[in-house]
């Protein structure tokens, strides 16, 4: 909350709280919106995310277009056969090109697992360059990088 505060010009600026004013809003444009908003606040925001970047990546990438059960198999399937992320990583670094789909994963999304960890291998950990990008840039060159698109 201090963060809030100070961004908002801290506690001698105006009472004004935005989010009682997005409840408000939202309350007033659906009464499911108005119960979210009640049971879900105060959302806590954790950022940057203390994860390893390449767990963060590979869950980005396995769980696209996914229901949250099957990213969830799938992740699981990956690490009972690699052992960890890293291994995952590995093995999808060194699968052929026309290897067939496996543990669940699709050939598309193991093409990207091993471009990501190309990638962090000659880069490395890409979020101190990141922080200070402005939000157009960021998203181009997350998305410039294959499996990551504007959501992810």
């Amino acid at each position: 909350m201090v963060a809030d505060q100070t961004r908002l010009g801290g506690p001698s600026a105006p009472s004004r709280d935005p989010w009682r004013s997005a409840r408000r809003v939202l309350a007033k444009r659906d009464p499911r919106l108005a119960l979210l908003t009640r049971l879900a606040h105060p959302v806590d925001r954790v950022i940057p995310d203390p994860r390893p970047i390449n767990h963060l990546a590979v869950r980005t990438i396995v769980s696209q277009l996914l229901s949250t059960a099957a990213a969830k198999t799938i992740n699981e399937r990956l690490l009972e056969a690699h052992g960890t992320i890293d291994g995952v990583i590995a093995w999808a670094m060194a699968a052929g090109e026309d290897d067939p789909p496996a543990h669940g994963l699709s050939r598309a999304k193991r093409k990207a697992i091993g471009v990501w960890g190309r990638f962090v291998a000659e880069e490395g950990d890409p979020r101190e360059q990141w922080a200070g990008l402005p939000a157009a840039e960021l998203l181009a060159q997350i998305t410039a990088l294959r499996g990551f698109g504007p959501w992810s």
